[in-house]
């Protein structure tokens, strides 16, 4: 207990959160990717060489984009995997993209504050702010829909797999640069998508972040008015 008390003391909560979650993600990725590649893209290499090749692609699809696989052959499994690693990206503050980990783990600590009907979300006995958690909700919910009305549009003008579109799409968001090889077939309409959509990667979610952090003078207040959900 003291030693876990001089770590709260010597770490923010911010750095506790970005250490632990990096490190989840890192090792969570590898073993999901050792495990669905291990007879595909991985075959044929040593034990040694399946095992970092797993614990890299776990750790770019988060950040620099780089490849030592050939994508084109993964399993459909591990492409959804990797959309989701994508999506995710990196901590905030860096030059990578997605939703930032700290924002996934805010949901998170959210979900059994709202399942055991408790006033604030917990994380790391910490108790997190309602507006924070109201900010990274809308975070997620403004990327996902950036990146649905994305893939409609690049489904509408081209004739490629869907996997694949909505990979490059998400790749896009998250500002990784992996594709599974149609970047080639893309027209002027695919490709302005995927420009305008990596500016957004970058610029978008730290603006709204900000953007959402900023207090506002002179708010109204309003009734309540309660609705059924779920």
């Amino acid at each position: 207990m003291a030693a876990r008390a001089r770590v709260h003391r010597r770490f923010s909560l911010q750095t506790r959160v970005v250490l632990w979650m990096t490190l989840a993600l890192i090792v969570l990725g590898t073993l999901l990717y050792a495990l669905l590649e291990w007879d595909a893209t991985l075959a044929g290499m040593s034990t040694f060489d399946k095992w970092m090749n797993a614990a890299f692609q776990s750790i770019t699809l988060r950040s620099g984009g780089f490849n030592t696989v050939d994508f084109t052959g993964v399993e459909q499994a591990t492409v959804a995997v990797m959309m989701v690693w994508m999506f995710i990206g990196a901590a905030p503050g860096g030059t990578g993209g997605g939703i930032k980990v700290t924002t996934l783990a805010v949901l998170a600590a959210a979900l059994p504050a709202m399942l055991y009907n408790q006033p604030r979300a917990v994380l790391m006995r910490r108790a997190i702010p309602n507006e924070i958690v109201y900010r990274a909700a809308t975070i997620v919910t403004v990327a996902g829909l950036i990146t649905a009305i994305s893939v409609v549009i690049m489904l509408a003008t081209h004739n490629l797999p869907f996997s694949h579109v909505v990979f490059e799409v998400v790749s896009a968001v998250g500002t990784v640069g992996l594709s599974l090889g149609i970047t080639d077939d893309l027209h002027a309409i695919g490709k302005w998508v995927l420009i305008v959509l990596m500016f957004i990667g970058r610029v978008g979610p730290t603006s709204l972040a900000l953007a959402l952090g900023a207090q506002k003078a002179g708010r109204v207040t309003f009734p309540e008015g309660r609705l059924m959900v779920g």
